[in-house]
């Protein structure tokens, strides 16, 4: 059965940390971030995941099992490997992008 939801909206800008809690005061039932309009970008065979939809017990992961969007108490966790080792880049928390978020709690 459908439920009432609050929607919040935001942005932060990336730090390049290779793990970083976005502190929203609430912990959501599902998180939307994109960068740049994208959530994942497929070039040549390479995978750029800027972000994507979590839901609570449903994290975004990359093809490989990597964390990209987990949500977590009072908000949600972003990630950012420094270095291409995989066919997969993990890109939610590069340095000085800008994302843009919704949450629902």
């Amino acid at each position: 059965m459908p439920r009432k939801s609050e929607v919040y909206f935001g942005t932060y800008t990336g730090d390049g940390a290779a793990s970083r809690l976005i502190n929203i005061g609430f912990t959501p039932k599902a998180v939307l971030v994109l960068c740049g309009g994208y959530a994942t970008y497929v070039n040549s065979g390479q995978t750029h995941w800027y972000g994507g939809l979590a839901l609570t017990g449903k994290p975004v992961k990359a093809s490989d099992g990597r964390s990209v969007l987990t949500i977590e108490t009072g908000g949600f966790r972003v990630y950012t490997e420094s270095t291409q080792v995989f066919a997969d880049y993990v890109k939610s928390n590069t340095a000085q992008n800008a994302y843009h978020y919704i949450a629902v709690k």
